[in-house]
């Protein structure tokens, strides 16, 4: 369990019909208790081949399985494990969600792991998926396993892919013993990648091809350029060996919608060369997928430029006229409101803070300051300077402000008709925007004239 912890989800396919052997049936209870017994929740899901009709049910289940989460993890419990492996190479190559693929633990009861791992769908790939699904299956019928040791329960197979010879033989890896112990202690799912003991990769180059004998002999190859660099500096680092496949110039390639391909992307896409570098376009991600980018391109496309033209003499002296009226509007309406109102500042609410203030105040009597004119306090020394005395009668108009104050209502008047006075304003504003458009167009006249005179 605890190479399958870390993941975030995992697709169990499993046989819990009556054909089930008692190993299967007890290594499904064991999963069961191990994924039980994890520490942080893992979406788990299972496929029971026993409830489905045929192999199809089952490729469309396993792709409604990828595209439904990140499905990190495979685990199987099947007698023929052939079937989930074809339904998988569907998936891959029609699923909307594809992952690198992180680890696969298949239970092969009556399949030799010798045998099931040189199937002609491991060792070939993609290519074999394309044809029959019963190709290459039946030589595992009613096949045993054997094994070096005595009285084991268990025994871990995977390929060997390192080396320079045998990458895809099976190879045992180790023995779980009866007493819960594994007899060589080896990691379980080592990264091949890091040291691949002078593996040869199969990479497509691009170049110079003899379309007349491109087979042969007695011939010197130069791998360079950036992509070259690319390549042989993985190989330096992960002990590797190059054999270059080589290509055509501009030989990139494509994969059409009938799942036919040519040139280098449709050589990885069926799996005749392992590593390529080329340049491919947005269309290719429903379809394909990279292991890594090196780099994005784009293309720069140069065009004409619009000509510089200026305002047209008439636009800017519009724009010029409405940016001199917004003006004028906002200097007075903002002197109205400095005039009409003062500026916020603290509240006046006590003795010393109205003193300080310098505000004029008035009564119809002078009895009002009669008794702190001769005081000694400064304050009241100042409010006494500050008062003014107001008759008690004044004009009409300050005397209608100070009714409308007192009662706080007034009736309004009958509706007035308006004067040249009231309007005055616009009036003014409109002369002065006829004006200066009149003047301009007799500019433009002119203008115009002088040009066809030229």
């Amino acid at each position: 369990g605890q190479y399958f912890s870390g993941f975030s989800s995992i697709l169990i396919v499993y046989n819990n019909s009556g054909n089930a052997t008692p190993l299967q049936v007890d290594y499904l209870s064991a999963l069961e208790l191990v994924l039980r017994d994890l520490r942080q929740p893992i979406r788990l899901q299972w496929i029971n081949v026993a409830l489905l009709k045929d192999l199809t049910a089952l490729e469309d289940q396993v792709m409604g399985a990828l595209n439904s989460s990140v499905t990190e993890g495979f685990i199987t419990i099947l007698s023929k494990t052939d079937h989930f492996l074809h339904a998988r190479y569907y998936a891959t190559r029609n699923a909307n969600v594809r992952l690198k693929d992180k680890r696969y633990l298949f239970l092969c009861e009556d399949e030799s792991p010798a045998e099931f791992l040189s199937m002609d769908i491991l060792q070939e790939g993609a290519a074999v998926n394309t044809r029959n699904k019963d190709d290459g299956v039946a030589r595992l019928a009613g096949t045993t396993t054997t094994s070096p040791y005595r009285d084991i329960n268990f025994e871990l197979w995977t390929q060997k892919f390192v080396g320079a010879f045998g990458n895809l033989d099976a190879l045992l890896l180790d023995a779980f013993l009866p007493n819960q112990t594994f007899a060589k202690r080896v990691e379980l799912y080592p990264n091949k990648l890091l040291n691949l003991q002078r593996r040869s990769l199969l990479p497509a180059g691009q170049g110079d091809v003899d379309p007349i004998h491109p087979a042969k002999a007695n011939r010197s190859v130069t791998f360079d350029g950036a992509e070259a660099n690319v390549m042989k500096t993985f190989c330096q680092v992960h002990n590797c060996h190059l054999r270059v496949e080589a290509y055509g110039a501009d030989n990139w390639g494509g994969i059409y919608d009938n799942e036919s391909s040519d040139g280098m992307l449709g050589d990885i896409y069926e799996q005749r060369v392992e590593m390529a570098i080329g340049c491919i376009y947005n269309w290719y991600d429903g379809i394909t997928e990279t292991s890594h980018t090196i780099a994005r391109s784009s293309v720069t496309i140069l065009g004409p430029g619009p000509d510089f033209d200026r305002f047209a003499p008439r636009f800017f002296l519009a724009t010029l006229l409405c940016a001199t009226i917004t003006l004028e509007n906002i200097y007075s309406g903002q002197l109205k409101s400095i005039l009409t109102f003062p500026f916020y500042c603290a509240p006046v609410d006590t003795i010393e803070k109205w003193a300080q203030s310098q505000w004029k105040w008035a009564a119809p009597s002078i009895i009002w300051v009669q008794t702190v004119q001769s005081s000694d306090l400064e304050t009241e020394q100042i409010l006494a300077r500050n008062f003014e005395f107001i008759d008690k009668y004044m004009d009409k108009k300050k005397q209608e402000v100070l009714m409308d104050l007192a009662n706080g209502h007034k009736v309004k008047g009958a509706p007035q008709a308006l004067d040249v006075d009231n309007i005055a304003g616009a009036l003014f504003v409109l002369a002065f925007g006829l004006t200066f458009a009149g003047c301009a167009l007799v500019i433009e006249l002119l203008i115009h004239r002088m040009e066809i005179g030229k």
